[in-house]
């Protein structure tokens, strides 16, 4: 009759293993500096940056007038987001702070990846960007 109190024992300190504060695994590091950002072929695609690190926004926008296509941040000015991000998601621990729009094949959009700085003067920096078309 042990055994089951001792799988129960292992599933409530699992359980509290996995609360946290929701910033990404504790061993992928925040960005500190420059990422090299690629996108995927498609009018859905993923962003992906290396080194492999923890950003802020993601800023898809029309390079051609700074329209913005879709804008995806960390919850608070916080380093939450991992690579790679699918074009309109949000995961968890992000927000949507504009709606994706369409993205139409054949036209060059930029995507652009920023890190929260902590200095209340330059809350982010731009550490990568990438121009892509769909």
């Amino acid at each position: 009759m042990r055994l089951p109190s001792v799988y129960a024992a292992g599933l409530v300190l699992s359980l509290l293993g996995a609360c946290g504060d929701d910033q990404g695994p504790p061993s992928l590091a925040e960005c500190t500096g420059p990422v090299s950002l690629v996108t995927s072929a498609g009018t859905a695609p993923t962003f992906t940056w290396t080194p492999n690190c923890r950003a802020s926004i993601l800023v898809v926008d029309d390079p051609s007038n700074g329209g913005t296509q879709w804008v995806l941040r960390s919850q608070g000015e916080q380093n939450r987001l991992q690579s790679p991000i699918v074009y309109g998601g949000t995961p968890s621990g992000s927000v949507t702070e504009f709606q994706p729009t369409e993205l139409l094949a054949a036209k060059q959009y930029r995507g652009r990846v920023s890190r929260a700085t902590g200095n209340v003067n330059q809350p982010y920096e731009l550490i990568g960007e990438t121009l892509f078309t769909p």
